[in-house]
């Protein structure tokens, strides 16, 4: 059961480290977030910044009386909302790219379709009926980071157009500029 434990904690910390680590590394954040640590070669300032922001989160509901398990619940669906978009996202970039490379399409655009849907179905499963509080509010919590995140992007886009050059062209396999 520890083991599962950590996991569960180790494994967004891995997520977020990379990727905030080429978010730093094209631009799109703070540089210093794009440098890994001279030894280890790991994303360490992310990650000292996001391991104890969710410790942080854990102790404030946990002292404000939250259980433990809903603090789990609210968190895994706040997440959840996060990977169904990336999912969706990556299924219709699948259509976009192979019919721009004129690749046999149909298989992939029903693939798409199908996940697309059924990524909103789950999301609207979850708002409708209406649950109780807090589950009521994680869905608006969750548009409110994808408004952020989407201002951020036109900000970059139109004070730093580099910046939009630079985003998906690090090479991460490579340990060039470590440190």
């Amino acid at each position: 059961m520890a083991a599962s434990f950590f996991a569960v904690v180790v494994a967004p910390l891995n997520v977020v480290g990379r990727i905030v680590y080429v978010m730093g590394k094209e631009g799109v954040v703070a540089e210093r977030f794009g440098r890994t640590h001279d030894t280890h070669l790991t994303p360490h300032r992310v990650l000292l910044v996001a391991g104890p922001a969710a410790i942080a989160l854990d102790v404030i509901l946990l002292v404000a009386g939250v259980h433990p398990m809903d603090i789990v619940v609210w968190v895994d669906t706040y997440g959840t909302y996060g990977y169904m978009v990336a999912y969706a996202l990556v299924a219709v970039a699948c259509v976009v790219y192979v019919r721009r490379e004129r690749m046999p399409s149909a298989l992939v655009s029903l693939c798409a379709t199908v996940a697309v849907l059924a990524m909103a179905y789950v999301f609207f499963a979850n708002i409708w009926p209406v649950p109780a509080f807090p589950l009521n509010v994680i869905p608006y919590l969750f548009l409110a980071t994808m408004v952020g995140a989407l201002a951020w992007f036109l900000h970059l886009r139109k004070a730093r157009p580099e910046v939009m050059r630079m985003i998906g062209n690090t090479e991460t396999k490579m340990l060039e500029g470590v440190g």
